[in-house]
């Protein structure tokens, strides 16, 4: 649809004073207002208003539509004209329009189709300035939610050359407490069509909201939540979607969905979307079962669902203290503190609290489980709380047993180097060695070739940092592909380890206030054709390009601040 400027109904004017008595000259007076639907330049449902050309400097303070005020943005001489004072006094965005200067108001609103509204300008031009006109908004085109009042555009980047669908994304948000009453029950989320105008919602799910006075005024109270909702990008292209609130007699909306979370008769927690089914062990809640729908073959396209392994799949954090047995999360019968956030986009499972055998270190590990993606997120960190001596620290280790279970392994290296191999001993190695290879290599992954089935984790990030007087220690850190005959093959990454140099192994002093984290997504995939490790993990390539970069908001500045 096309928008055009609608026909000014009223109109109200001021004469300003000029100079020394009698001296009268004309101000501004509204030409054509207009309203329309979000553009890549106005991110907002939009009243446009255009001033004619002053013989005074004047400042419009307030606008508002149908009684509503809202933001507004001012250009003058078609030029953004944004004034910025003291960030404790003023943080407005409209300043003082020049003498001379041709000015339009974008005033945000959220107007429906083929309603009337009175549109209001207020500030000063030397005495009071104010400003009306009624205007009768378009057939179609208009805000799709009645009864909200507060909405925003998001506009998603895609910057790589990947075509993304059904792309999971996170999202902050924030206003006054008085804007939204309930996040959970008050937000929309739409794609929005920007030739055409048209919205299409879609499911979206709040994972937590907080509110909370500022400080140390208390004067005003502040709302953030954090939202997720799948989302579609054309390979360099953008998207947009619109972000709906403010309706506090608003329900929570309800949405189909392919992701399912619930007991079975094994007592265990299982979680299923359309590419997968996964268990969780019914003790410590690690991951403990991976089954793939759609790729592989055979009866049993999964790891670690052998009724006899003992072993969770997803086996760690861990640390092993001098003079103690190794303790795992794998260990947590329960968990010292756990929560499960579930909805239709995503399924959160948070737990938290020290490692069984060791007080002094405390971990968190966190999953998510979206609708519609192969693979889940998985987050970890560990917090050093007093100084221990520790023969090993590890934050990423995965389990399959049987050890037939599994008959290949494969990597990718920092510097692109791929391999796929049989998991028999590397020579030149210590008894047991597999491979091993950096710790940020991209990925690694475990394969069964019988089934055309592997497992990978995607490494998408790790840190260390010291909240004390010293540095984090990270020693003789790497990745681990190993099977020493004691029923299980597996990978592990570590942040401290010895040095594996045939030599006597030295414990490592850990510093009170260290912390550690990684996050990486764990996928099934299915093998390629060929013999070469590209042909092999050809699926791990493309899967890992795309969420190693994801896309990001596509900004418009910031401030002023």
């Amino acid at each position: 649809m096309r928008y055009r400027w609608n026909s000014v109904a009223f109109l109200v004017g001021v004469a300003v004073v000029l100079g020394g008595f009698g001296a009268v000259a004309a101000g501004p007076v509204i030409e054509q207002v207009g309203l329309f639907p979000p553009s890549d330049a106005v991110r907002f449902y939009h009243a446009r208003v255009e001033l004619s050309a002053s013989d005074a400097d004047y400042v419009v303070t307030e606008a508002s539509l149908g009684g509503m005020s809202d933001v507004f943005i001012t250009l003058v001489d078609g030029a953004l004209h944004q004034y910025r004072e003291d960030r404790g006094v003023n943080r407005g965005l409209n300043g003082t329009v020049p003498a001379g200067g041709k000015a339009t108001f974008y005033i945000r609103c959220p107007w429906e189709n083929g309603e009337t509204y009175d549109v209001s300008l207020k500030g000063t031009a030397g005495e009071a300035l104010a400003l009306a006109a009624s205007v009768t908004a378009p057939a179609e085109g208009g805000f799709p939610y009645p009864g909200w009042t507060k909405h925003r555009v998001l506009v998603l980047r895609e910057d790589f050359g990947i075509e993304r669908e059904n792309e999971p994304f996170l999202l902050f948000l924030s206003d006054e407490a008085g804007n939204v009453a309930s996040w959970k029950k008050e937000l929309r989320v739409a794609k929005y069509d920007l030739a055409t105008g048209a919205t299409e919602e879609i499911p979206s799910q709040v994972l937590y909201e907080k509110r909370r006075f500022d400080t140390p005024v208390q004067q005003d109270t502040y709302t953030t939540c954090q939202a997720a909702f799948l989302t579609d990008v054309p390979a360099n292209g953008k998207a947009y979607y619109l972000i709906a609130f403010g309706n506090p007699k608003a329900e929570a909306a309800a949405y189909e969905t392919d992701l399912t979370v619930g007991k079975r008769d094994d007592g265990a927690t299982w979680i299923e979307n359309a590419f997968y089914e996964l268990k969780l062990h019914p003790d410590c809640r690690q991951i403990k079962g991976f089954r793939s729908k759609v790729y592989g073959k055979g009866d049993e396209r999964g790891f670690g669902l052998n009724p006899d392994n003992k072993y969770a799949l997803h086996y760690n954090p861990d640390v092993w203290v001098k003079n103690r047995s190794w303790t795992h999360t794998n260990g947590w019968n329960p968990p010292p503190n756990e929560t499960t956030e579930s909805g239709p986009v995503v399924v959160v499972t948070r737990r938290w609290g020290h490692l069984p055998r060791a007080r002094e270190v405390e971990v968190e590990v966190v999953y998510h489980f979206f609708s519609q993606a192969p693979y889940c997120l998985i987050e970890s960190t560990m917090d050093v709380l007093q100084d221990v001596v520790v023969n090993a620290l590890r934050n990423e280790e995965v389990v399959t047993s049987p050890p037939e279970e599994v008959d290949h392994a494969g990597w990718r290296r920092p510097n692109g180097e791929l391999a796929y191999k049989p998991t028999t001993q590397e020579p030149g190695m210590t008894p047991g060695m597999v491979g091993i290879i950096e710790p940020d290599a991209p990925y690694v992954c475990l394969a069964r070739e019988a089934d055309g089935l592997g497992m990978a984790s995607l490494r998408l990030s790790q840190h260390a940092g010291s909240r004390g007087d010293q540095d984090p220690v990270i020693a003789s850190t790497m990745t681990v592909i190993a099977d020493y005959g004691w029923g299980f093959r597996y990978w592990s990454r570590s942040q401290v380890y010895p040095w594996g140099d045939h030599l006597v192994d030295q414990p490592t002093v850990l510093n009170a206030g260290t912390y550690y984290g990684e996050r990486s997504a764990l996928c099934l995939f299915p093998l390629g054709e060929g013999d070469s490790p590209k042909e092999r993990l050809a699926y791990l390539e493309a899967l890992y390009e795309r969420l190693s970069h994801p896309v990001r908001i596509d900004h418009q500045g910031a401030g002023p601040w």
